[in-house]
């Protein structure tokens, strides 16, 4: 037997198993029958993000090497 819950936008009381699945690059959802409408499920675990928006030589949250080594000589 599975949970059912109420979809945010029409109220409907829902069987997650029976519905349509469908995913982004970031999250997964599923297809209320309803309304028709993608109620969020959960994050993925591996954010697929395309080749032309990733930075080579990335460091932590600066980005680059450089603006790496900006932060570190103001501290």
């Amino acid at each position: 037997m599975h949970a059912r819950f109420a979809c945010p936008h029409c109220h409907a009381s829902l069987d997650p198993a029976s519905m349509d699945r469908a995913f982004s690059a970031l999250a997964e959802y599923r297809i209320c029958p309803e309304c028709d409408e993608p109620v969020f499920v959960a994050v993925r675990a591996a954010p697929r993000i395309p080749a032309w928006l990733r930075r080579e030589g990335a460091v932590g949250p600066h980005r680059t090497p450089a603006a790496a080594a900006r932060c570190a000589a103001s501290s």
